[in-house]
Order: C-alpha cells, then sequence, then structure tokens
C-alpha cells in the first residue's frame, strides 16, 4: 500500500489516505482523517472500531444507491446477529455493484464476499459457498492467482468449510492463504500470521498436530509482537496451542503465562472476534471474516 499512500499524499486527499489506512488495518488513522467528513470511510472506522451505532447513523445519511453504503449497513447489521436484514441489505448492494461497475469487477467481488460472511455466521453454508466461490473467480480473472485478495477469500472459504466442519474441505483453502500471503508479504507479516494461526485448528482437527504447533508458536511470536501479549488474537492462539499440545500429550509445555493467556481470552470471548465488514471503491478489497481490524477488507489500493 506505500504506493497508494504516497500518490494519496502528494494529491493531498484525506478520504484516499484513509481508505489507504484501513486497508493497513489503521482505523483510527482513518477516523482522525475523515474528522468532520461524512463519508463511507468515516463509516467504516467507526465500524471497525466497533462504534456501530455511530456507524449506523453516519451510513444512514449517506445515499442508498451507493453499494458501498448498502455494503456498510449489511456490515453492521450483521455485527448484530440481524442476519436476514443483513442479508438484504447486501443484495441490493451486490445489484447496485452489477449495475454501476460490472458483474465481473472488484466491487461485485466485495459484495459477494461481504454475504459469505452473512451466510457463514448464519449457518447458511452452501450459500456462502456459492458466493465466495463467485468471488474468488472474479478476482483470478482480474488479478490473477498472485494476489492478497486472492489469499482474504481462501482463508474465508476455509473459515467457512471450518464452521461446518469439513476440515478437508477447509484444509486446502487455508494453506492457500498462507503460502500467498507469505509469498507476497513475508513470513513475518501480521496477516500472514493471522491466517496461520487460523489453519492450525484445522490442521489439529485432522490430526496433524506437529504442524499446528509450529504454525502457533510462529504466530504467536509474530502477533505478541504486533499487538502485545493481551491482545485477544493472541490469547486465541495460546488457547489453540494448549488444546493442540495437550493432544501432543506435552501439556507441561503449557507454562504458567501461558494458561494466564488461556485465562485472558476466556474473559474476552474465546477468541471469536467480530466478522471483518466491507469494501471499498478504488481502495479496494475483500473483509476477511474472523480477523482482528474487523473490516479487512478486499482493499487493493488504486
Amino acid at each position: 500500500y506505500a504506493s497508494a499512500r504516497t500518490d494519496a499524499e502528494r494529491a493531498n486527499d484525506r478520504i484516499r489516505l484513509a481508505a489507504v489506512a484501513l486497508a493497513e488495518g489503521e482505523p483510527q488513522e482513518a477516523l482522525t482523517l475523515t474528522e468532520g467528513v461524512t463519508c463511507v470511510e468515516r463509516g467504516d472506522a467507526l465500524a471497525a472500531l466497533a462504534r456501530f451505532d455511530e456507524a449506523e447513523e453516519l451510513y444512514r445519511s449517506l445515499p442508498n444507491d451507493d453499494p458501498l453504503v448498502r455494503l456498510g449497513r449489511g456490515a453492521v447489521l450483521r455485527s448484530r446477529g440481524e442476519y436476514p436484514e443483513a442479508e438484504r441489505e447486501l443484495l441490493q448492494a451486490l445489484a447496485l455493484a452489477e449495475q454501476r461497475f460490472g458483474a465481473a469487477s472488484i466491487e461485485t467481488a466485495g459484495a459477494l464476499n461481504a454475504l459469505g460472511m452473512t451466510y457463514k455466521y448464519w449457518g447458511h453454508f452452501d450459500e456462502g459457498r456459492r458466493v465466495y466461490d463467485r468471488a474468488l473467480a472474479i478476482l483470478i480473472r482480474v488479478f490473477g492467482e498472485e494476489h492478497t485478495d486472492v489469499a482474504t477469500v481462501h482463508h474465508n472459504l476455509g473459515g467457512l468449510e471450518h464452521a461446518r466442519r469439513d476440515f478437508e474441505a477447509a484444509e486446502p483453502h487455508a494453506r492457500k492463504s498462507v503460502e500467498l500471503r507469505r509469498r507476497l508479504l513475508g513470513a513475518e507479516h501480521v496477516a500472514t500470521a493471522e491466517d496461520e494461526a487460523a489453519w492450525a485448528p484445522i490442521l489439529h482437527a485432522l490430526g496433524r498436530d506437529d504442524e499446528a504447533e509450529a504454525l502457533l508458536r510462529n504466530a504467536i511470536t509474530v502477533l505478541e509482537r504486533a499487538f502485545g501479549p493481551d491482545h485477544p488474537e493472541v490469547a486465541s492462539a495460546w488457547n489453540n496451542l494448549g488444546s493442540t499440545l495437550a493432544d501432543l500429550d506435552d501439556a507441561a509445555g503449557f507454562q504458567d503465562g501461558d494458561v494466564a493467556a488461556r485465562d485472558r481470552d476466556d474473559v474476552v470471548g474465546a477468541g471469536l472476534l467480530q466478522p471483518a465488514l466491507h469494501v471499498v471503491v478504488d481502495a479496494g478489497a475483500i473483509a476477511d471474516d474472523d480477523r482482528r481490524d474487523d473490516g479487512a477488507r478486499l482493499r487493493t489500493p488504486a
């Protein structure tokens, strides 16, 4: 995103800078940049910070015929567990995206991805698989196989199949997301670690505990360095590592500090984070359905 940030800074365009900040997982920066501005990016930042009532009020003040506005509204409804209402908003967003940008556009892929997240949390797995598959096909056609947005949809497909306990179907997608992140972002990137932490429980369910342990230990190192030891993603990874070590008959390796991390995880809800929210045009991108920043979007900066 460095070139997109540079271009936005040269243009002195705060809205574009906010979109880049959202793409980089920095919603507080985006909120500061959009102070006093009524725009989708500000709504996205509020939603990413779990300030859903404020986000909803802002989205309601924006035009109904903007697909990104409808995506934002749908994401807020999804965050509240109002899945039928979220589906209605997101289907409207999809229709508007197809009409305005085309059926094979990245904006349409973003709407499909948002629907996929809603269907997953709603337990409508077949519908979720259908829209995720379509989103993935669009992104591969637009960007090719080697792209972070492609990795994101593989991550989300892995999460959907994991949620319905089809671990054999989940594993190739989880693996693909990690492989892509490592090549595109590097092994020490936070997004890579997050995907490793998501892949590991699937491997654990398949009895591949040695692989799961290695992934979790690496992910914990990266996530602790990025977020600190008390972050819910770190606690969730420690919790999963404890389960893996127990199955390896090596629970003694789970030290006192690790138990404390598990206790923190209990407090925050066993690592069940809010789903990511939605797509932004030109700043681009698709949301991971269980990422920390609640809006890890298909965000390909222009």
